[in-house]
């Protein structure tokens, strides 16, 4: 479905570049949902016409899906924590000398 919307001048009405803001406010719409929606937005255009209005109360949104509460998980058990024996440090091993050539 496509929509045009329609502005209107001294010489008559014609086709517009998009639906101005205030009109989408009007119809009921957020300019986000209208983006989704994939309706032009025309951001220069202040004026609201109530062609353009009804026009965009006509389009059937989709429904919502409600939201279900997951369960609560079940806390998990608590994991037994056993202490490893220390491990025997070995003896430090001597430092090596360097010896001196004559």
């Amino acid at each position: 479905m496509t929509l045009i919307a329609r502005v209107e001048s001294r010489k008559g009405s014609r086709k517009g570049r998009g639906f101005s803001k205030e009109e989408i406010k009007k119809a009921g719409l957020t300019v986000a949902a209208a983006k989704k929606l994939k309706i032009v937005i025309d951001s220069r255009r202040k004026s609201a016409h109530d062609s353009n209005v009804a026009e965009l109360k006509k389009i059937k949104l989709p429904e919502k899906k409600p939201k279900v509460k997951k369960a609560a998980k079940a806390p998990k058990p608590e994991k037994k924590v056993t202490k490893k024996p220390a491990k025997k440090k070995a003896a430090p091993k001597p430092k090596a000398t360097k010896s001196k050539k004559k």
